[in-house]
């Protein structure tokens, strides 16, 4: 039953001036939801409330701002009535010795009250008794090989067996798995190195073959006659030198010509520009003229 908060503020009062002895709170209801057993150890009323709990078979003591403290709920709980009478089963299985089954089912009864520890050694009390008491051997985690009770690691290594890659396996089935992978790793080795091969082969094919194309037009180029010059522009003056200007694959070319003329000749010229371009001119008879070529 829960304490109105006026009831427990005049609690607080009573006790903090001595008139009642100091109560032992055995459940606080937390304003996160939260209930816990145990018992105040703190005077009613300070800011900060000592609590005294029991979480897995340790006692612990925990401290609580007043303000975050919803309700006290003072009288023992059911929780703690039973913690109370495992206590004192223990105490007298302790006095009598107790048989394997005993020990093993006041064990059961710490696993339910949420006593890790205490089931532990109390499971261990029953294998004391008992040495091939299964029920405990197999709660702490322990198998039986070759007629012995071991953990699981143990037990493989003396059935042969090695962990490997998130299992116990035997070390033949290892080393075959891995002769396995290694082999598979090789031949992919191979078959990229010979790929690799194939294709410097390939390529080496195809360089040389470039090479006889080029030196074979080369050799043709060297034998064949050079092709006779093409005539792309002439012209025929009778009173002035006249040019014939060529084109070959080798660049321009031009040439004059003089015919019956009239009075003073100026040389005629001819120039080649990168090969791209000619330019002639000349002057004869009163007469200049000049031609370019593109």
């Amino acid at each position: 039953m829960k304490i109105p908060s006026s009831a427990l503020l005049a609690l607080f009062s009573l006790l903090a001036t001595g008139t009642v002895a100091v109560l032992q709170a055995d459940e606080i209801t937390l304003k996160d939801g939260r209930v816990i057993d145990g018992d105040v150890q703190s005077v009613p009323g300070e800011p900060l409330v000592e609590f005294k709990t029991r979480v897995g078979g340790m006692t612990a003591v925990l401290h609580f701002k007043a303000s975050d403290i919803v309700t006290i709920t003072y009288g023992k709980t059911l929780h703690q009535k039973k913690q109370e009478a495992f206590d004192a089963k223990r105490l007298a299985l302790t006095a009598s010795d107790g048989t394997a089954d005993q020990w093993w089912a006041l064990a059961e009864e710490a696993k339910a009250l949420g006593e890790s520890p205490a089931f532990r050694e109390l499971a261990k009390a029953a294998i004391a008794r008992d040495a091939d008491f299964a029920p405990a051997h197999a709660a702490l985690g322990e198998v039986k090989q070759d007629g012995k009770w071991m953990k699981p690691a143990a037990a493989a290594a003396a059935r042969g067996e090695v962990f490997f890659r998130g299992k116990w396996v035997q070390a033949a089935e290892r080393e075959g798995v891995l002769a396995e992978e290694a082999r598979v790793t090789q031949e992919a080795e191979t078959l990229a190195t010979k790929e690799r091969e194939r294709r410097l082969a390939e390529l080496e094919i195809a360089k040389k073959e470039t090479e006889l194309r080029t030196a074979q037009a080369a050799e043709r180029r060297a034998n064949d006659p050079a092709p006779a010059p093409q005539i792309v522009y002439s012209n025929f003056s009778t009173y002035t030198p006249y040019p014939t200007i060529l084109r070959s694959p080798y660049g321009w070319g031009c040439s004059f010509h003089e015919n019956h003329h009239e009075g003073p000749v100026v040389t005629p010229s001819c120039g080649a520009s990168n090969g791209l371009s000619v330019q002639a001119a000349g002057q004869g008879n009163g007469f200049t003229w000049g031609v370019q070529l593109r």
